[in-house]
């Protein structure tokens, strides 16, 4: 995975958490979160925090060794 580009790396997933559910495995990168490119942890938390308030899906794209991919996640 390409990190100079910005983006918070996936370290951990919870086995039956809303990520796990999504898809969301160790290794991938979130770059965004929604319409708002994440470049660091704290950008990541901040999308997050405001884009929970507008929906209870939230789209991420996320990349892999293999490209990128959009994949829902439910924060309800």
């Amino acid at each position: 995975v390409e990190l100079g580009s910005g983006g918070v790396l996936i370290t951990n997933v919870q086995a039956g958490s809303p990520a796990d559910n999504a898809g969301l495995q160790p290794g991938m990168v979130i770059r965004r979160v929604g319409q708002t490119a994440v470049a660091d942890i704290d950008a990541f938390r901040s999308a997050l925090e405001k884009a929970k308030g507008t929906s209870d899906n939230l789209l991420l794209l996320v990349s892999t060794s293999s490209g990128s991919r959009f994949v829902v996640l439910n924060v309800s």
